[in-house]
């Protein structure tokens, strides 16, 4: 006869004494302009939410939430504790599409490469509620992999392997759950561990070593701890649903980081899931060249919803693309904002077209391994949407096939 686990205790805050941060000074999520002490719910270490989870370490923050490593005092392991601002939409988009994607029936294997929610409940503070989304614990996200090599670059088979998880993601949110996720950047993408013994060692660091946090009044900011890379990392997983769309339709709005701009969201045109193809095609090349491909931040927007810098970056995308293919330019909301009226669609915007290609720019390969390489950007980066490949032909691409230790016929297999 089996006896269910005893709850474990709860843990008393450490004893050791924490710098002391200067009051003036604005630290982590109080650099956002829109920080309201009033609607961003104080977590304090060694708290205990829904009598069950106890906050040991916070691990980051982002433009709506703070993230902290807590202890499941029941299910006795660790986990992520997401805690948003009040009245958050990325709070209501990240809820109800992981709601969504519980829904969905399917044995692909890109499943496991999307992350899982595991509860959730909310936190009463002043005149509102936080919502607060409970996930396994991960460890670190693949930028901070990135920006500690001494060249910014990634191995290419670990880039490899990270695009491999992403690109099985997709497939499952593309043609299984028809989910767009919107944001794919190195920064949503973080490697799971098998091992507890991982947070172990990054709670025992703030138990013994706390890092600063700033005292204001009954609140407390604490600045994050930055974790190590796992020994044995496991499956890379794609996280922040937050500004994610469900459903196959077209839609207009503006999403993708500034520097993953698709031709789509510069011109106007109505888009769908081959964003995240686009964005695939960034975030490949900035991993392995330690490089932006593009350049150009958005800039302020005008009354239309463009942005200032949004001509430079489509003279670098004909930089490196070439000029719009025929028909494209029809469907572009305002066209003669960047194109004259002939029937070549004559770039005329006042900024230079830079003289690079993606050749030139890429910088760490020869031979056929360079071509290899660019020949699977050029699948990603494409100005018409149709012309892109779709996330399951990309993960049969003979580069990605060829790292995995499988022909391109056993990988189309899978799918």
């Amino acid at each position: 006869m089996t006896t269910s686990r005893e709850r474990s205790p709860i843990r008393s805050p450490p004893t050791v004494e924490f710098p002391v941060v200067s009051s003036p000074l604005f630290m982590e999520e109080e650099e956002y302009p829109w920080y309201d002490p009033d609607t961003w719910y104080p977590v304090h270490i060694g708290a205990v939410f829904k009598s069950r989870y106890q906050v040991l370490v916070k691990l980051g923050y982002g433009s709506a939430s703070t993230a902290w490593l807590c202890r499941d005092l029941e299910g006795h392991c660790y986990m992520t504790l997401k805690v948003f601002e009040q009245k958050s939409a990325q709070a209501a988009t990240e809820k109800a599409v992981y709601a969504h994607l519980e829904t969905v029936r399917s044995h692909h294997p890109g499943q496991q490469y999307v992350r899982k929610l595991k509860d959730s409940f909310e936190l009463p503070w002043k005149e509102g509620m936080n919502q607060c989304l409970v996930f396994d614990a991960l460890a670190a996200n693949v930028k901070d992999v990135r920006e500690r090599t001494t060249n910014n670059r990634l191995p290419k088979s670990f880039t490899i392997g990270v695009i491999y998880a992403v690109l099985q993601a997709l497939d499952f949110l593309h043609t299984r759950a028809h989910v767009i996720h919107t944001d794919l950047t190195d920064g949503n993408v973080m490697l799971s561990t098998p091992e507890e013994s991982y947070f172990d060692a990054i709670v025992e660091e703030e138990w013994s070593d706390p890092m600063p946090r700033k005292l204001e009044g009954d609140r407390v900011v604490y600045h994050h701890r930055a974790v190590d890379i796992p020994s044995n990392p496991g499956p890379p997983i794609l996280c922040d649903f937050g500004q994610a769309i469900v459903g196959s339709g077209e839609h207009r709005r503006i999403a993708l980081p500034d520097l993953y701009r698709s031709p789509e969201m510069v011109l106007g045109i109505p888009w769908k899931e081959k964003i995240d193809i686009w964005a695939v095609g960034c975030m490949f090349w900035d991993l392995f060249e330690g490089k932006h491909l593009f350049i150009h931040m958005r800039g302020a927007l005008d009354e239309e919803g463009f942005g200032e810098n949004d001509g430079d970056h489509l003279a670098r995308i004909i930089a490196l693309l070439g000029v719009p293919p025929g028909g494209l330019l029809d469907r572009a909301v305002v066209p003669d904002r960047y194109f004259d009226n002939d029937p070549d669609g004559n770039f005329w915007f006042c900024g230079d077209i830079p003289h690079v290609s993606l050749e030139g720019e890429e910088d760490v390969l020869q031979g056929e391994e360079k071509a290899s390489f660019l020949r699977f950007i050029s699948r990603c980066l494409q100005w018409r949407p149709e012309d892109r490949s779709s996330a399951a032909e990309l993960v049969r691409d003979p580069l990605i096939a060829m790292v995995f230790g499988k022909p391109t016929s056993e990988a189309k297999a899978e799918h």
